[in-house]
């Protein structure tokens, strides 16, 4: 099945990106992009019924997706959480298209917030995965995985840390075209990139992930025609999960076919079996603040 023309995203808004909160929360945040995406797209909030939601380090709970609902006051048909970290924005659209190609909404709101803990009262949360079976051997945020998945392509594929600076340099000339990016009026070089501090080994300070100050952005997907200018339409949207963070729980390297001997058949051939496989690091490119 193929999403390609389904939908559109007709309205967006962003949040620059600050270091001081300004005591707004992670619900605060989503709010104002929410409503500023809103009326960006030419709708009231009554449109609205379908929601997508990233989960915000700073401000954790269950049934998120209902929280927001109750607290943007929308009354929603379709409700769901994106939780693939900072892929979490890219990949609402794919799932909103699919939503709307459905039928379960029509209109579809997708919204991004967070603060990281850094306002009183929000923390990490207490049960954490990455806290028990990663942090204790040293790796710290999103750049430890990546220099690991970094190093296996050099290793497997011959990548040079030139074909890798390359990478985050057209980040950045893509940012220069964005006003609200956060270096977007400083384009680099590769040179540049090789040049700055070696943060883990092979990527440089410029080549880094950075956790964006406050986080971001709303924008609604719709079906319908019509509207106030011509939305861009959804083309395509890649995904792919196969293995856990990196971590010393598993190796990087993929499994070896197994030696067992075959299973008998299964007495109900209707039925299909199902293998369970661990979830991964979702890598995506940074975002132009970058």
């Amino acid at each position: 099945m193929s999403l390609r023309g389904r939908a559109a995203a007709i309205g967006i808004a962003e949040m620059a990106p600050c270091k001081d909160m300004g005591g707004w929360t992670p619900l605060a945040i989503i709010a104002g992009m929410a409503r500023e995406a809103i009326a960006d797209a030419g709708l009231e909030p009554d449109d609205i019924d379908g929601l997508l939601t990233g989960v915000p380090v700073g401000d954790t709970g269950m049934l998120y997706p209902a929280s927001v609902v109750e607290y943007l006051g929308l009354r929603a048909r379709y409700l769901d959480v994106v939780d693939i970290g900072g892929a979490s924005a890219a990949g609402m659209l794919w799932r909103a298209a699919a939503a709307i190609d459905a039928g379960l909404c029509s209109t579809l709101l997708c919204v991004c917030g967070d603060t990281f803990g850094r306002v009183e009262g929000s923390r990490w949360p207490t049960i954490s995965l990455t806290r028990e079976f990663e942090v204790p051997y040293g790796t710290m945020a999103a750049n430890t995985g990546y220099a690991l998945i970094a190093q296996r392509h050099m290793h497997q594929y011959g990548t040079t840390p030139a074909q890798l600076a390359k990478i985050a340099v057209d980040q950045r000339t893509n940012a220069l075209q964005n006003p609200q990016a956060l270096f977007g009026d400083t384009p680099i070089t590769v040179d540049d990139v090789l040049g700055s501090p070696l943060i883990v080994d092979p990527l440089h300070l410029l080549e880094s992930s950075r956790a964006p100050a406050a986080p971001r952005s709303s924008w609604p997907a719709r079906r319908g025609r019509g509207g106030h200018r011509i939305p861009p339409s959804i083309c395509s949207a890649p995904a792919s999960c196969a293995r856990m963070p990196a971590s010393p729980r598993r190796p990087t390297s993929p499994p070896r076919r197994s030696r067992r001997p075959p299973r008998r058949r299964s007495p109900w051939p209707d039925c299909r079996r199902a293998t369970c496989t661990s979830l991964s690091r979702t890598i995506a490119t940074r975002s132009p603040c970058a």
